[in-house]
């Protein structure tokens, strides 16, 4: 009878420290702290890279690629300008930073880059065939719709449309730009 009840209670003490043992170690297992997002992992790693060559483009412009993704914009802008005090006129450099102007809604400066873009690539050979030429215009074209004038905006649409015919936002664009026309008329 001694025995059945101390086996009984060293039964019960395994039950009672075991299943919460079982728990936490569960839980430890289970539930780790990730750390940083893949893409806040990206950003250190570029802002690192800046800070070991502070001269190198390649760096300095992946990190304003990914402040601009996270939509950190002033700071892509600062990235962005730093490149551009030693290359002033990098199509990929411009177009970056109209985008992030146009993200925060500086307009004028944005459409400035853009035509920088234009005037630098339409006149080169390849200029019917120049992703990014077509990028300048497209998004001159969002620029200039956005400041309400449709029509010039239509002219830069079909100008980026010329140069990629598939190009579904252009196209879209190129649409509104019609009916805001048409309602105008």
């Amino acid at each position: 009878d001694r025995t059945q009840h101390r086996l009984i209670v060293g039964m019960v003490m395994i039950l009672v420290i075991g299943i919460p043992l079982v728990g936490a170690l569960y839980f430890l297992d289970q539930f780790r702290d990730p750390g940083p997002a893949m893409a806040d992992r990206a950003v250190m790693s570029a802002e690192d890279a800046v800070q070991k060559s502070p001269n190198a483009i390649t760096p300095r412009f992946t990190l304003a690629e990914l402040y601009a993704a996270k939509g950190r914009y002033a700071d892509a802008i600062v990235q962005y300008e730093e490149i551009l005090k030693v290359q002033p006129d990098t199509a990929a450099v411009l177009l970056g930073r109209g985008r992030a102007l146009m993200a925060m809604g500086e307009l004028d400066a944005a459409a400035a880059d853009f035509q920088t873009v234009i005037d630098g690539a339409v006149d080169k050979e390849m200029a019917g065939y120049d992703q990014q030429l077509e990028g300048a215009y497209y998004s001159l074209g969002a620029v200039t719709l956005k400041q309400g004038d449709p029509k010039r905006a239509s002219e830069h649409l079909a100008s980026a449309v010329l140069i990629n015919r598939t190009d579904a936002d252009a196209l879209f664009l190129l649409g509104r730009d019609a009916a805001e026309l048409a309602a105008a008329v």
